[in-house]
């Protein structure tokens, strides 16, 4: 693809195409664990539910008007297997596989993969990958089994430790409640932009949310749902139908080439000096 204009996670062709290195879709925000640290905040919206299938296939058949390749598409939650009718999700990306370079589903490694899905997983035709997270016998009791699952298949599945013995990146890290706003002055909100993991080494990870909002982290989304967020620029309504899906393209690409989020200004941030904390610490 000839590239026009580049960004740490968009190119965007001279035809106005765009091809995004990281995206993602919260398939639910329900969860079978209570994570302090969250990144997601799952355990904080109250009464979450799962949205239906239609809802989640038109999400992102408003997603690939936008964007038009994924190098690397994340299903994630919540707690994706406890969504019923994932095998059906998968089916959906079957359809799109040309679309996107590597699927891959996040779990906590809690719950055994129902027959259905490893069929579906089977039959997909495109790269995939489980990246199971494995936060010790405790919370992950079902580690071995899911990976061992999985891998029977001949599914790609890769068991990432979260547990006390140098777990991956150190340990969490604590984004704070998001209440209590922590930088005043332009320049301090920029330094922190400009220090946090999201946007310098991940280059966001666009999430597409059980509503249809996709926000470039976890911290701005609960921050629009706080009332914290109320600039329409930090975030892309997939159904905002006054906006043309050019103009919706020109959007995503200006707040991940823009200076800070408004989030950041109420976020400690991911930041290499930042503490770390156990992960799963359940609430």
């Amino acid at each position: 693809m000839e590239c026009e204009k580049c960004s740490q996670n968009v190119i965007v062709s001279n035809s106005g195409e765009l091809t995004m290195k990281h995206a993602t879709i919260l398939i639910t925000l329900v969860c079978n664990l209570k994570c302090k640290h969250c990144s997601a905040f799952a355990p904080y919206y109250k009464d979450s539910k799962h949205p239906s299938v239609a809802d989640v296939v038109n999400y992102l058949d408003r997603f690939f008007l936008l964007v038009s390749h994924v190098d690397k598409f994340t299903i994630c939650g919540g707690e994706p297997l406890t969504y019923p009718f994932l095998s059906d999700i998968i089916d959906y990306f079957n359809n799109v596989y040309q679309k996107v370079d590597l699927l891959e589903i996040l779990t906590n490694s809690t719950i055994v993969p129902s027959s259905k899905l490893i069929d579906s997983i089977i039959h997909y035709k495109g790269n995939f990958r489980i990246l199971a997270d494995d936060y010790g016998s405790k919370i992950s009791r079902n580690a071995g089994i899911v990976c061992d699952a999985f891998k029977q298949a001949g599914i790609n599945c890769e068991r990432r430790n979260y547990t006390s013995e140098n777990p991956h990146c150190g340990g969490w890290v604590d984004f704070g409640d998001l209440t209590e706003k922590k930088y005043n002055s332009k320049e301090d909100i920029i330094n922190h932009f400009n220090e946090c993991a999201y946007p310098r080494k991940l280059g966001f990870s666009f999430a597409i949310g059980p509503d249809g909002y996709m926000f470039p982290c976890g911290p701005a989304r609960r921050c629009y749902k706080l009332g914290i967020i109320n600039n329409y620029d930090n975030y892309i309504n997939l159904f905002d139908d006054e906006l043309s899906v050019e103009k919706q393209r020109e959007k995503l690409v200006t707040i991940l080439n823009g200076e800070y989020l408004q989030a950041c200004a109420y976020c400690n941030g991911m930041c290499d000096n930042s503490p770390r904390f156990p992960p799963a610490q359940q609430l």
